[in-house]
């Protein structure tokens, strides 16, 4: 009886998770995909209220560091290797044991990438702030200044 619980209970926790990964990578999608520069988002994490999401659109590459607000995810803002490290996320808010565990994610899902997309996420120049609508306010977008 309690094998069956817990099967079920994993089974609802994997589901929720997957629901989760949907709901992040449709926002990056409607905020970023264009018809000649399609977004590839993968992997994504999350730990909690936080999620980090890797995503690749031509040759540009990075990291969006998502919160969640309420029943849905908010951009808080777009960079490349500066969001991979604990201390990096605490400074955005998140809780210590919170950033490693998500750093930790981050880290483990990584290793399933290809080094030659692995790179592109790494090109992300700087850190770019995101509005509330998930726009810009200096106006730049995945790393490329006006």
């Amino acid at each position: 009886m309690c094998g069956a619980l817990a099967v079920q209970l994993c089974s609802l926790a994997l589901a929720e998770a997957g629901q989760e990964e949907n709901l992040i990578r449709q926002l990056l999608v409607q905020a970023f995909d264009k018809p000649d520069a399609p977004l590839m988002v993968d992997p994504i994490v999350s730990q909690d209220d936080a999620a980090i999401a890797d995503w690749t659109q031509n040759e540009l590459g990075g990291r969006a560091l998502l919160r969640r607000k309420g029943e849905s995810w908010e951009i808080i803002l777009c960079a490349g290797d500066a969001i991979k490290e604990p201390a990096a996320l605490e400074k955005t808010g998140i809780e210590k044991t919170k950033a490693e565990a998500l750093a930790a994610k981050l880290s483990l899902a990584e290793q399933t990438i290809s080094p030659a997309r692995l790179a592109l996420f790494s090109r992300f120049d700087g850190v770019v702030i995101m509005g509330p609508n998930g726009d810009s306010p200096s106006g730049r977008h995945h790393g490329v200044g006006p």
